[in-house]
């Protein structure tokens, strides 16, 4: 099992541990208003390296020069030019983790009654920063009514003053930096609404949760709240108002019993209102497979949890754990996920061992 450990500095920044067992570690420092280095890492963002330590050796030279963290401050205003509270600004980074080209939150602010925003803590590196105006909605399951949508609205927002990722401006930051002026202008744009129907082909009774969420594709991680329509009318009608024009995945969530079934498919806003957008939840297929080792398992494995990830990847849904023993072959099971929803989908496995 991973066991973790931490030393405390005294004034002049010396460490120490003492009775460590042989074996690979990391090693990482960190402190508050610096950037955290690894051991093996000259600068934030370099590659990191394991520390291995063989028995009686002794390491009396190891230093962690750790930067200044940096923040980034600036207003956020509407279209004439009055000042904007309670907006919600965040700034991202490229990660490894994400899919190519994609963006993932690192930090975040809100703005004060002045529009004020200040986002600190950040480690030297390349920056992107949006504001993300966000209105009241109403997006139950109701009978709609677009009497009651705004019609317009602003839209989340790149610096410099653009919706599409793509045109959005970088900010370099370095160690220390206090960088002012970061402003947004918001623009109100043309919004909808996207209504329609969920079909159960599981159960003819209106029991179990029907959720339908609604979520925008493309480079930004789904840092922003989806919207969501619980569907508690018998027909099964869902309503998202105040919807941008872009493209997004809406899908349904129907659970009872501890099971859950899903579906889910794109659909293109325009500027137009979108109806009839239909959602038919199936029982679904059952998956199968095995578990095996590129080598000798780490020990006894007491069990393997799978997950699955819809393509393009999203969130992971929670897979089974399947108590298993190792063989020659790997790790076997007859039965790893269930009822599992038509499409093309990620999968990813761990394993715990003693």
């Amino acid at each position: 099992m991973e066991q973790s450990v931490f030393a405390i500095t005294d004034a002049q920044g010396h460490f120490e541990f003492d009775k460590v067992e042989p074996g690979t570690y990391s090693l990482d420092a960190s402190h508050n208003g610096f950037a955290k280095l690894g051991y093996g890492q000259k600068k934030h963002g370099d590659p990191g390296a394991n520390l291995s330590l063989a028995a009686g050796q002794k390491m009396t030279d190891l230093v962690f020069k750790l930067p200044r963290t940096a923040s980034i401050t600036g207003r956020v205003m509407d279209e004439d030019g009055q000042h904007l509270p309670n907006v919600d600004v965040r700034v991202y980074q490229t990660s490894g983790r994400n899919r190519k080209g994609q963006l993932g939150a690192v930090g975040g602010a809100s703005t004060n009654d002045l529009g004020e925003y200040r986002v600190f803590d950040l480690a030297p590196g390349r920056y992107y920063a949006r504001a993300n105006y966000q209105a009241r909605k109403d997006v139950m399951g109701i009978k709609p009514s677009s009497s009651q949508s705004s019609k317009k609205s602003y839209p989340p927002t790149f610096y410099l003053n653009t919706a599409d990722p793509l045109k959005a401006a970088a900010i370099i930051v370095n160690a220390g930096d206090e960088i002012p002026s970061v402003d947004f202008l918001l623009k109100p744009v043309h919004v909808v609404t996207v209504r329609g129907k969920v079909f159960n082909t599981i159960a003819s009774r209106a029991d179990g949760n029907l959720i339908v969420t609604l979520v925008s594709r493309g480079m930004v991680g789904n840092d922003l709240p989806s919207e969501n329509a619980e569907v508690w009318n018998k027909e099964g009608r869902f309503e998202f108002r105040d919807v941008f024009p872009g493209s997004y995945i809406i899908g349904a969530l129907w659970s009872v019993n501890q099971e859950h079934h899903s579906t889910r498919r794109e659909v293109e806003v325009g500027n137009a209102d979108v109806e009839g957008i239909n959602l038919t939840i199936t029982l679904g297929v059952d998956v199968h497979g095995q578990v095996a080792w590129e080598e000798k398992p780490p020990g006894e494995v007491q069990s393997v949890r799978v997950a699955f990830c819809r393509l393009p990847m999203k969130a992971l849904i929670p897979g089974t754990r399947v108590p298993s023993k190792p063989n020659r072959t790997g790790l076997s099971s007859s039965k790893m996920l269930r009822k599992l929803a038509t499409g093309r989908w990620f999968s990813r496995g761990a394993g715990t061992a003693f």
